[in-house]
């Protein structure tokens, strides 16, 4: 597998990956785990750019 690690302050952007970290004075403050994406036309226009 891959494993990829994105930093943003976009939430839109952040709710293309299965997780996010949120991180507070580079701490982690907060896990979320999302459900996937049903439209995958936006997973593959964030996996085109990496």
């Amino acid at each position: 597998g891959i494993t990829v690690v994105l930093a943003t302050h976009y939430a839109d952007t952040a709710a293309l990956a299965d997780r996010t970290i949120s991180l507070l004075d580079g701490r982690r403050v907060n896990t979320l785990h999302l459900p996937p994406v049903v439209e995958a036309e936006g997973r593959a226009a964030c996996s085109l750019s990496v």
